[in-house]
């Protein structure tokens, strides 16, 4: 298609060759006639080395060809004299090209002779086979003894044959063989280039009509392809039977017919497939897709049955083929009688042990689903079923016990951290309070102001950091006041935008917010949002790149809000996006930066405590934090 493309624009062609329908109707001919003709020369080429044309002289060949037509010549004559029709011999010989025949008798004496100068070289033929003469009508022109027994014949022939007869078809072909010995490879080989080219040609014309730019579907589109092709090959196969029989008396034509007929449906049957490829998911349009589809939809149902109607399904669908299968084959009362009380043993037991199934299925759905508490009742089970369900029992009360450790150890950890925390931020807050006093004092030491300072500082991080280890363990925990109300997310982009200005400028970043000209209702609470927002924008200040954009945008996806935060990193991010959530886990590796490593895990918690979702993606220097929350429905609210 592109080189018929790049030849048409080459050539200014305004309507291209693919869509005129005389030129598929001419490719389609020669693509059927060129085999026909290849197969043709390089029939007559092996023909030709059987016959040893290429190590035999013309002349030869050509007196070796005469004897089979002048043997049939001289069968006429001589049936025709015995018969006494002297006078049709005499009108075959002269409207051949006989120029002599002779028929002798035993003792070479002539009984009947013709001749006839044609004033050219001659090719003499004698038939040694010796006719019975005896008792037939052929009247003896000569006084001879009468017991003549049989005759013989002499016949000669012109060379260069003058009438159209035998002897002018053998000398015609005979040139043409010698005139072409090598020249039928060249066409042999031209007509399989012939033949390549129209295929392809076709192959891209197929489904390209006149007025239309794009690929059109011919009117046997909605035909299945797989049965196309299931009929084609069909006719294929019935016609090769039907006419089978004939192939004995003349093979060359039955081949040439099943030849040609195969050619015209596996052309059309490509010409439909290309359409269907450019047309694009031909595969849709088959039975075997359909039958698939189907197939499917029936799996997806039959798994939605319960376990017992699905059993009985299936002894019913096995049932009904063994019952087929003895009607078919052992139609026998005694038979049928066994089958039947197997079945009446089989199927209620079959059924018993579907029915445990689904009960022991339903109490490992609940222990997956979080019902820790949940208990079988033992007392309906027997044998290896009972097992199975004491030990399911014992794995809910082993998983209960596991989960109220942890939650106990979890509480122990939170409010130690709690308590020592407070223990720290009094000693603590009278170390910041004294440090900036000691800071204001009047001193000529310049030393004293410097470590006030340095004092200052890392003590107030160390409050910080205290601050953010008790939200962490309470977030985790989930031990923090969460009060969720309406609130619109868009509102708070711009609360970002002037909150964050200042420090935007110092890290000399520029802010681009992305978000909708409507109202986007979220249900969150404020606070602690905004918590999540002021961590996500701290660790954009800390970590990106100068002179970079940060990107911000809101939108609607469906019934959720998404939040991004776009930025580009100052250092390499050698770090899967999963590990940025564990708690000091910090992007930079040498941990220069201001920072702790829990502004992530904080704001993951925080955001899954009000119903929402953090996730973080990473390509190249590129870190992006997508926030996602419920959109909130006011219809439901009112």
């Amino acid at each position: 298609m592109k080189i018929l493309d790049k030849i048409k624009r080459k050539r200014g062609c305004k309507i291209p060759l693919i869509n005129k329908i005389w030129a598929k109707v001419i490719a389609f001919i020669l693509a059927v006639l060129c085999p026909v003709i290849s197969a043709f020369c390089v029939f007559s080429a092996v023909e030709m080395c059987r016959q040893n044309l290429y190590t035999t002289p013309k002349d030869n060949y050509l007196y070796s060809a005469y004897n089979g037509t002048a043997s049939n010549a001289t069968d006429t004559l001589v049936q025709l004299l015995l018969n006494n029709k002297t006078a049709e011999a005499e009108n075959f010989c002269k409207t051949h090209n006989i120029s002599e025949f002779t028929l002798l008798d035993d003792k070479s004496n002539a009984l009947w002779s013709y001749s006839f100068d044609f004033k050219s070289e001659v090719f003499t033929y004698n038939q040694k086979q010796k006719w019975d003469i005896k008792n037939t009508n052929f009247k003896i022109t000569k006084s001879i003894k009468k017991n003549i027994k049989y005759a013989t014949s002499k016949i000669s022939v012109p060379v260069i044959p003058i009438y159209d007869d035998g002897f002018k078809f053998v000398y015609n072909m005979v040139n043409i063989a010698y005139a072409n010995l090598y020249l039928i490879y060249f066409y042999a080989l031209v007509s399989a280039v012939l033949f390549i080219s129209c295929v392809v040609f076709l192959l891209c014309s197929a489904g390209h009509k006149k007025g239309f730019e794009k690929v059109q579907p011919s009117w046997g589109y909605k035909i299945p392809f797989d049965l196309i092709t299931a009929v084609s090959a069909l006719f294929v196969i019935l016609n090769v039977k039907t006419l089978a029989p004939e192939a004995s008396n003349n093979f060359v034509l039955y081949a040439l017919e099943i030849g040609v007929e195969f050619l015209i449906i596996v052309l059309s049957w490509l010409m439909s497939f290309a359409t269907r490829i450019k047309l694009g998911k031909w595969w849709k349009n088959t039975l075997i897709f359909r039958f698939l589809k189907i197939l499917k939809k029936l799996c997806l149902s039959v798994n939605k049955i319960p376990v017992i109607w699905k059993t009985a399904l299936l002894l019913a669908v096995i049932s009904l083929i063994e019952f087929i299968f003895l009607c078919a084959f052992y139609f026998n009362s005694n038979i049928f009688l066994l089958w039947f009380f197997e079945k009446l043993v089989i199927v209620p037991f079959t059924l018993y042990v579907a029915y445990n199934m689904k009960k022991l299925l339903f109490a490992g759905k609940a222990l997956a689903y979080g019902e820790h508490n949940y208990n079988i009742d033992v007392s309906k089970f027997h044998g290896d079923f009972k097992v199975h369900a004491e030990n399911l029992n014992s794995i809910s009360l082993g998983i209960n016990r596991a989960v109220n450790e942890q939650m106990k150890s979890e509480r122990m950890k939170t409010e130690l951290i709690t308590n020592v925390s407070h223990d720290i931020k009094t000693p603590l807050t009278s170390i910041i309070n004294y440090a900036e006093l000691i800071g204001k004092e009047k001193t000529e030491n310049k030393k004293i102001s410097e470590y006030s300072e340095v004092l200052t500082r890392q003590s107030t991080r160390l409050k910080r950091l205290i601050e953010d280890l008790v939200e962490a363990s309470k977030a985790s925990s989930g031990n923090l006041d969460i009060k969720l109300s309406p609130c619109n997310a868009d509102i708070i982009f711009t609360q970002i935008s002037g909150e964050y200005e200042e420090n935007l400028k110092k890290a000399d970043l520029s802010l681009v917010i992305d978000k909708p000209s409507y109202p986007v209702p979220i249900m969150a609470d404020g606070r602690r949002l905004w918590r999540v927002f002021d961590n996500l924008m701290n660790n954009i200040c800390k970590y990106s790149q100068p002179s970079t954009r940060v990107y911000l945008s809101l939108e609607k996806k469906g019934n959720e809000a998404v939040i991004s935060f776009k930025n580009t990193s100052r250092e390499p991010l050698n770090i899967n996006p999963t590990e940025l959530f564990e708690r000091f886990v910090r992007a930079d590796k040498s941990r220069n930066s201001d920072g702790n490593g829990l502004g992530l895990s904080i704001a993951k918690d925080l955001t899954q405590l009000q119903n929402g979702t953090l996730e973080i993606f990473i390509d190249g220097d590129l870190f992006k934090a997508v926030l996602t929350f419920p959109i909130l429905n006011k219809a439901k609210n009112i």
